[in-house]
């Protein structure tokens, strides 16, 4: 008698082999297409030079993506969340949320002058918006949230406050590339970010000009 092919007794294995298979070529493309518009930009990036530096398939290439545009989504999105992650995780071993908010919020502020290049490209993509938002706001939610946790921070609507914080930190950064922001708006941004979070002013002025490596 043939085994069922749908029986218990095999299906929960091969989807796990899968699905890190296809997290793995995901990650190749992904890493072969940042490297490549680090060198060449992405207005050189060419589909065949990606699956070749991933050493996938052509074919393979479109299991994931449809088209060279949406590749170039995905590696921003990536990298974003990546900066992301380092600039709350470098900071969590702070003692007071506060200094964690501003020194967070100001590294990823300064991506606009540190790397003009991937900021502008991020600026001038299709709702690069909207992409920005949605991979950071995870992040400033683990960095907000002790604070709120702890009552240093008082706010009236958490889910609001993480939109407002994204939308406008995204609008500073379009506004540095384009020459219109002050050389000190990352102070300005965090010590604002203090600001609604509840800080009293004169404090949150004092941590919003903090160094950002404080040791």
């Amino acid at each position: 008698m043939r085994a069922d092919p749908t029986s218990d007794a095999v299906t929960p294995a091969v989807p796990g082999r899968r699905d890190r298979r296809r997290e793995r070529t995901f990650g190749l493309l992904i890493g072969a297409a940042r490297t490549l518009i680090a060198d060449k930009g992405v207005a050189g990036l060419r589909i065949g030079d990606v699956t070749e530096a991933a050493d996938v398939g052509r074919g393979s290439f479109y299991n994931y993506f449809e088209s060279k545009e949406q590749l170039v989504e995905a590696v921003l999105r990536d990298s974003i969340q990546a900066l992301a992650s380092v600039a709350v995780t470098a900071v969590t071993a702070q003692a007071d949320p506060a200094v964690v908010a501003s020194i967070a919020d100001r590294s990823f502020i300064r991506l606009a002058s540190e790397d003009a290049e991937f900021a502008r490209l991020l600026v001038n993509l299709h709702h690069g918006d909207d992409l920005f938002i949605e991979a950071t706001l995870p992040y400033a939610q683990a960095a907000l949230e002790p604070g709120i946790t702890s009552g240093r921070f008082a706010v009236a609507d958490f889910d609001v406050l993480l939109l407002m914080l994204a939308g406008s930190a995204f609008a500073l950064i379009r506004a540095i590339l384009n020459g219109t922001a002050p050389a000190d708006a990352d102070q300005a941004h965090a010590e604002a970010v203090l600001r609604m979070l509840g800080v009293p002013a004169d404090e949150a002025r004092v941590i919003s000009r903090m160094p950002l490596d404080p040791g």
